[in-house]
């Protein structure tokens, strides 16, 4: 793809993007859409809802921020009660966080309504169509992960 060719493709994406981002959006009521977490948090507790325990560098790799960003945010999501800080026996320089119980619902919550709307949002194309767009999804997903890995 010409240069040419992939700033035509940024400048329409960026013109959908904002569009679907609002419909997903639309009819859910949770802490993320209410604006009790933001979106960086919401990455955070859907990646320790996974995970249960990780160190605070994860985090702050996970959202590619500094240490002290993810300590900033971190401290907001324990003051709430989503998550727990906690340092290692071994090396008291390490710092672990886990998911509390009330993070645990917070993130199912939201996560429960964003498959409802993934699912209202792509029923509407074929099972063809939906397969190829995972397909270009996973590409860009392990680029990006590639990317965050070798900085």
């Amino acid at each position: 793809m010409s240069d040419k060719e992939l700033t035509l493709f940024a400048k329409r994406l960026s013109g959908i993007l904002p569009d679907m981002m609002g419909e997903f959006t639309k009819g859910q009521k949770n802490e993320l859409t209410r604006g009790i977490i933001s979106l960086p948090q919401m990455t955070i507790l859907q990646y320790l809802y996974r995970k249960d325990t990780c160190i605070m560098s994860d985090i702050a790799n996970l959202i590619s921020v500094s240490m002290s960003a993810a300590t900033g945010l971190t401290d907001r999501m324990i003051k709430n009660k989503l998550l727990k800080r906690s340092r290692s026996i071994k090396d008291r320089r390490v710092v672990k966080m886990t998911i509390t119980r009330r993070g645990r619902k917070v993130a199912r919550s939201v996560m429960l309504q964003q498959y409802k709307m993934i699912k209202k949002m792509f029923g509407k194309i074929s099972k063809e169509e939906r397969r190829k767009y995972l397909g270009i999804l996973k590409k860009v997903h392990k680029g990006l992960i590639t990317e965050r890995t070798q900085k």
